[in-house]
């Protein structure tokens, strides 16, 4: 049977790479897209687990795809909204296939909270179906410790409106719960605007996120303490809410 040489798999892919970067119409990108798949995916070395099983599993593959994504992204922030939804589409089945669950969070967390990301409703999505997977695999830890860690990045995001907005994005892809989940739809429709509802359904979020997770004592003094340091009227009483919560 015939078969592809690693030289040609890898010119392939640099033909499609250039060609993403460059490329002015939806049809190119997508064909262009398509072959950087097609290079990815040519005797795929499956990568997703811990940085750990790095050797094991290759380490070229893995820096390898971590260049494709890269430069996906990179058209993600000069595309257009077209190109930005296409990317979206496929990046989580990327993640999950190629690059190891920590490396994962902490890439799709950067491109959410970077201010240089003009489409945050798409990044959003990625996140939503990455903790998704996550959530289906019971991998609520990585998820807990993930949120606590980051939160102070996201309640310092500015305007306000966008820090809220990013919270709901943030929590509701943490919950497992389905009718809250139901909801994020609605908050892709919304980027960056500050409603009654939406601050409503927050609560609610964060709500489940301290109930369901089992945060450890120091994570909740941790989750407390950011929202405490806040001077933003609203943090101070989501905090108050939280406490609420724990006392009872």
């Amino acid at each position: 049977s015939s078969y592809l040489a690693r030289t040609d798999v890898d010119a392939a892919s640099k033909i499609g790479m250039k060609s993403l970067a460059s490329c002015t119409s939806l049809p190119r990108a997508v064909s262009s897209l398509n072959l950087v798949l097609s290079s990815l995916y040519t005797g795929k070395t499956v990568l997703a687990g811990d940085e750990d099983d790095l050797d094991e599993a290759g380490g070229e593959k893995h820096l390898a795809a971590l260049e494709r994504l890269t430069g996906a992204l990179t058209r993600m922030h000069k595309g257009y909204p077209s190109d930005a939804r296409l990317i979206a589409a496929v990046l989580p089945s990327l993640f999950e296939d190629f690059i190891p669950i920590q490396q994962t969070v902490t890439k799709v967390f950067g491109e959410f909270l970077s201010s240089q990301q003009p489409y945050p409703q798409y990044i959003a999505e990625v996140l939503f179906l990455v903790f998704g997977r996550l959530i289906g695999k019971r991998m609520g830890a990585v998820i807990r410790k993930w949120v606590v860690l980051s939160l102070s990045s996201f309640t310092q995001r500015s305007p306000l409106s966008m820090a809220l907005w990013s919270l709901n994005c943030l929590f509701t892809s943490a919950t497992s719960d389905k009718w809250l989940r139901a909801r994020f739809p609605r908050l892709l429709e919304c980027v960056g605007l500050r409603t009654e509802e939406d601050e409503s359904h927050l609560c609610l979020v964060v709500k489940d996120f301290c109930v369901t997770k089992n945060l450890l004592i120091a994570q909740q003094k941790n989750f407390l303490s950011v929202f405490r340091s806040s001077e933003e009227a609203v943090f101070q009483s989501l905090a108050d809410f939280v406490e609420n919560v724990w006392n009872k």
